[in-house]
């Protein structure tokens, strides 16, 4: 990087002005959206390299097809057990239950969370709700 310098090949990274966060913000979530919209462009059109549309299309997965899972062997209550308890006892705003109640819990709960583990896999359908997640952004503290 000094070299680059000292040879004048530096660049200076310049971002855009803004008086606020929030229109910075847009205009980077902006940028994003098109770079995975040009990148989809070009993928329709490397798949079909005789098409004139410029217009991209989502591509929606066949619903119709149905995956079936041929050498998916059940883990035992006992596994399942065995995994819960190595867990640390922290948990998430999306938990349904502290890790820590879980835990004092489990052999009331077993046959029902192996059942939740082993449903998905044998019907290959995993419920929206196992598809949410909680984003929290750590914050970089000044050096």
């Amino acid at each position: 990087m000094v070299t680059k310098h000292l040879l004048g090949e530096s660049k200076e990274v310049i971002l855009p002005s803004s008086t606020s966060s929030q229109p910075l913000a847009q205009v980077f979530s902006n940028l994003f959206i098109n770079k995975v919209e040009g990148i989809r462009s070009d993928i329709i059109r490397e798949q079909n390299p005789h098409s004139t549309s410029e217009y991209t299309v989502d591509v929606i997965p066949d619903t119709s097809v149905v995956t079936t899972l041929t050498d998916f062997v059940p883990v035992s209550d006992q596994t399942i057990k065995l995994i819960i308890l190595k867990l640390p006892n922290t948990s998430c705003e999306l938990d349904p239950i502290p890790t820590w109640l879980l835990k004092s819990c489990i052999d009331e709960l077993l046959s029902i969370l192996t059942k939740k583990v082993h449903t998905p896999l044998e019907t290959a359908y995993v419920s929206e709700v196992f598809k949410c997640s909680g984003i929290r952004p750590l914050l970089k503290t000044g050096t």
